[in-house]
């Protein structure tokens, strides 16, 4: 007599290895893209808040004669405009670090993790000029950054 082998339903455990290897290699291909594209729009947000500030600060110092002596003080001069200058901690993957001497100011925008939540450090004053360094904060002698 024959007797047929009947296979039990299921994954065999060499199938259910070949699925984890396919899904570790798109993970491995997917993850390093997704965090790029984040970084970068962590950068472009930081690039963008160090214009409002400009745009902003250049409003108070029309009106007061000065610039202002913190981003708060922005923030609240503008808490109605367009141009709402937002607080440090509302950059994603960014801080700021904002100096005033009343007659100048200058802004750095590092990231909060470098190599994770963006790649360059950014800077800017009075001038308008943003400016970049790779490692460590950028200042006043740094390249310009074009867009």
């Amino acid at each position: 007599m024959h007797r047929s082998r009947v296979r039990s339903q299921g994954f065999t455990h060499v199938e259910f290895a070949i699925v984890l290897v396919v899904i570790a290699l798109v993970g491995a291909i997917a993850i390093p893209a997704w965090l790029e594209n984040e970084s970068g729009a962590n950068e472009r947000e930081a690039r963008k808040s160090l214009r409002r500030i400009l745009t902003v600060n250049e409003k108070f110092r029309q009106r007061f004669h000065r610039y202002a002596d913190n981003l708060r003080q922005l923030h609240d001069f503008d808490s109605e405009g367009v141009h709402s200058v937002i607080a440090p901690s509302d950059i994603p993957g960014y801080l700021l670090v904002y100096r005033s001497s009343g007659q100048d100011w200058s802004c750095e925008a590092n990231p909060a993790t470098p190599g994770v939540t963006g790649d360059r450090h950014f800077y800017m004053d009075s001038r308008g000029v943003v400016r970049f360094r790779l490692k460590g904060p950028s200042d006043s002698g740094d390249p310009e950054y074009s867009d």
